[in-house]
């Protein structure tokens, strides 16, 4: 009976009265227990216990317990699926500019583009000089020989370059002269008195100069020597020297000097020397 009585002890503390309860409470256990047994009966939330019986209720949820001890960490779970690309942000602020990168390797050379067109013909110069003359060796041998620039026709030439003597040129203006060239021809070999001697192999040109009032005694670099010379008629051999040039002044004298080399035979009494005719030609700006 103690059992009985500490129950109904307990119970009396939810005793709600004779009467039903109010409304029903899912989460509470209502029943009714005998005031004389202390006998107890589950009933609904709508039952009217009798008037041997008080109504009692208690909560079918006891009590919060303390809080349980950490779990361990679960296996990480399934990666899911890749999302969606998101929107593009604002652009940043420019970066302030990097230093100067080092020099890269010289690039290998290009190849060469086509040729330009043909540029227009230069002005010709208001100093302008063409000397054309025709030498002649002459009567002697073995000597050289000076003649004019201007020469028109052949003439013997002197041994020696004077004043006087009309194988010296004086230059008008300052000119530069250059592209000396020369062509030695050999008229004949022969004539009615008979053959002549030997013809010279080769004939050296020479543009000498002097300084106004001066014999032209200085040599320079415009000069040319021809090719051999055959002996037979109508033989020719020429030169050209276009790269050498000489700087002439107002006053400056000029001649040309003839050298020939390989030279034989005696001549006659009237031909000590087989002719041969040399056309020279350069010019002055």
């Amino acid at each position: 009976m103690s059992s009985l009585k500490s129950l109904v002890v307990i119970l009396s503390w939810f005793t709600l009265g004779s009467a039903a309860l109010a409304a029903p409470i899912a989460s509470s256990i209502i029943a009714c227990t005998s005031k004389t047994t202390g006998a107890v009966r589950i009933v609904s939330a709508v039952t009217v216990c009798t008037s041997s019986e008080l109504p009692v209720m208690w909560s079918v949820t006891g009590p919060v317990g303390p809080t349980g001890a950490q779990g361990s960490t679960g296996a990480a779970g399934v990666a899911g699926p890749q999302g969606q690309a998101g929107p593009a942000g604002v652009p940043g602020p420019a970066g302030t500019t990097g230093a100067t990168g080092a020099t890269g390797q010289r690039g290998a050379v290009g190849p060469a583009g086509p040729a330009g067109p043909t540029g227009a013909t230069g002005a010709v110069p208001d100093n302008f000089l063409l000397l054309d003359s025709l030498v002649i060796n002459g009567a002697d041998i073995g000597f050289p020989l000076y003649f004019s620039p201007q020469a028109a026709t052949g003439n013997g030439g002197n041994r020696a370059a004077t004043l006087n003597n009309g194988n010296v040129m004086i230059v008008p203006f300052a000119c530069t002269a250059s592209q000396l060239v020369v062509e030695a021809v050999l008229p004949d070999t022969k004539d009615a008195r008979g053959p002549h001697p030997v013809a010279p192999a080769t004939g050296t040109i020479e543009v000498y100069t002097g300084a106004t009032g001066s014999a032209p005694t200085t040599p320079t670099a415009l000069k040319c020597t021809t090719g051999t010379l055959a002996f037979v008629d109508g033989a020719t051999a020429s030169c050209s020297n276009t790269a050498d040039t000489v700087r002439l002044n107002p006053g400056d004298t000029l001649s040309l000097q003839l050298t020939e080399t390989g030279a034989s035979g005696d001549g006659d009494a009237q031909f000590g020397y087989t002719l041969v005719f040399y056309a020279v030609h350069f010019k002055c700006e």
